[in-house]
């Protein structure tokens, strides 16, 4: 049986401002995904962000993450809300498991 979700994601508008704003504020790749790790571990003691993943979302390779993150990013990059990431709906399908 497949079964149908929407997630809500965010998107990153342009992993060139994401870049400018990270060399303009000194943040480096790991120190940044650190911080962000930090900022959600606040709320969720289980979570994680690696600093592959804002690799990935600076190089342009990847380009949505989950709605904390994107929001933890701009605050810590002190970047107007809305700036850096946009809401975006995603349809997800997935086998749930066989119907008898």
């Amino acid at each position: 049986m497949i079964t149908t979700e929407v997630r809500l994601d965010v998107k990153c508008i342009s992993h060139q401002a994401l870049a400018t704003y990270m060399k303009h504020r000194g943040w480096a790749v790991r120190p940044l995904a650190a911080a962000v790790e930090r900022e959600l571990q606040k709320k969720d003691k289980n979570a994680t962000f690696s600093y592959q993943s804002l690799g990935h979302l600076r190089s342009g390779k990847r380009d949505t993450c989950p709605p904390a993150v994107g929001k933890t990013i701009e605050r810590l990059l002190d970047a107007p809300q809305g700036s850096l990431f946009i809401d975006k709906l995603s349809t997800v399908q997935r086998e749930t498991g066989r119907v008898a």
